[in-house]
């Protein structure tokens, strides 16, 4: 459902009770208390923008090689086509993020707003940049040490972990006092339908053996029946909920805008519905489509502010410009419920066509004009004459 910007909070809306506050500073003037004054802490806006692109590392992988050669060999044209795609993915992805990266930057400078920026690419070096808006100065920082993962695809890809993100969110409340920060979160990555952050190639066949291609291709294939060595490496989505809701209790961190931008990116259904915490103001997202590597314009994205509106309009209008799909974090069931019916009761969707037809069909049927039908003789009135004659 496309949502006006209109209707969508810039940030949680907040309720302001005066009752209470002016009855206390009542008494505190007549008993004689001086300078007595609340004040709620200023928000400071921050844009993270965090990338988990591939890597120049997973693409020289031995895993790349073994992969792109068992594709490029199989006599599956489905196969040749997935090796073209990700021989281009290894150039044209990085390749982007690098670009977005530097037009978030500099759309930062010129909105005078700090940015917290994560990639794969520095992330394989434990470094992050974070852009200081009243010193305007970028400056390289470290990410914690965290422990080595499992896989090799992960290691290659530390950005789509989810002790990764967590580590990396971590770093808005080292840098800025507790329940200050309004958030404007931005994650690119490959996804799919239950996968917020993942490699491109999340398979690890380094240690897989004699595989079957032409099995593996199959669509109808069960996930569930999925190897070891094919299981999906990543974030999912309820781990990507389960982070954000952990750092906005842990650091009152307000999140008016998420937008996950990797195909597949909206809700996976009422579970996931459930995990998204109210600290969310709006959901950006592909739904059930895939996403293009150019496909969103940032430079427009971070244009400016225009006067009367909030710092993240500009931001949600060229989003809906570009195709991606708005909802408010009060709307976001309607995702969930859209689903349900497509899949559990498609027949709903022609009932209204179906009261109609009956509607129509009783209308006609009572304005039919209704057969003649014959007098009938009167009986008995004959009888008589017979009698009397």
């Amino acid at each position: 459902m496309r949502t006006p910007i209109a209707a969508i909070p810039a940030a949680r809306a907040r309720s302001i009770r005066s009752g209470p506050p002016a009855i206390v500073l009542g008494l505190l003037f007549l008993v004689g208390v001086p300078g007595a004054v609340w004040a709620a802490p200023a928000r400071t806006p921050v844009i993270v923008f965090y990338a988990a692109e591939t890597t120049a590392q997973a693409a020289a992988s031995e895993n790349y090689a073994i992969l792109l050669r068992a594709l490029r060999a199989n006599p599956n044209p489905t196969a040749a086509s997935i090796a073209e795609s990700i021989a281009r993915d290894a150039k044209e992805y990085p390749a982007a993020v690098k670009r977005d990266s530097a037009i978030v930057l500099e759309g930062a400078r010129r909105l005078g707003i700090d940015l917290l920026l994560f990639t794969n690419a520095l992330g394989i070096e434990r470094h992050y940049v974070r852009y200081r808006a009243s010193i305007r100065k970028a400056e390289t920082r470290n990410l914690p040490e965290l422990p080595e993962p499992a896989s090799a695809v992960l290691a290659a890809s530390p950005l789509s972990r989810p002790d990764y993100f967590r580590a990396a969110l971590n770093e808005i409340g080292a840098l800025y006092p507790p329940n200050t920060v309004d958030a404007l979160l931005v994650t690119l990555s490959h996804g799919d339908r239950d996968m917020a952050m993942m490699p491109r190639v999340f398979a690890d066949l380094t240690s897989a053996g004699p595989i079957d291609f032409s099995a593996e291709l199959d669509d109808n294939a069960a996930r569930e029946a999925r190897p070891d060595w094919a299981a999906y490496r990543g974030t999912s989505k309820l781990e990507y909920w389960r982070v954000l809701s952990e750092i906005s209790a842990a650091f009152g961190v307000e999140f008016p805008v998420v937008f996950r931008a990797s195909c597949e990116s909206g809700l996976s259904g009422w579970r996931e519905y459930l995990a998204v915490p109210a600290s969310v103001g709006a959901f950006a997202h592909t739904a059930r489509e895939g996403l293009k590597y150019d496909q969103v314009h940032y430079s427009e994205a971070f244009a400016g502010y225009e006067p009367g509106r909030q710092w993240t309009d500009a931001f949600l209008t060229q989003l809906t410009r570009d195709g991606i799909q708005l909802d408010p974090g009060r709307m976001l069931w309607l995702g969930p419920l859209r689903q349900t019916i497509e899949r559990m009761y498609p027949g709903l969707f022609f009932v209204p066509l179906l009261a109609w037809l009956v509607w129509f069909g009783r209308l006609r049927f009572r304005a039919r004009p209704l057969p003649a039908r014959a007098t009938p003789p009167i009986r008995g009135a004959g009888e008589a004459a017979d009698k009397i004659a």
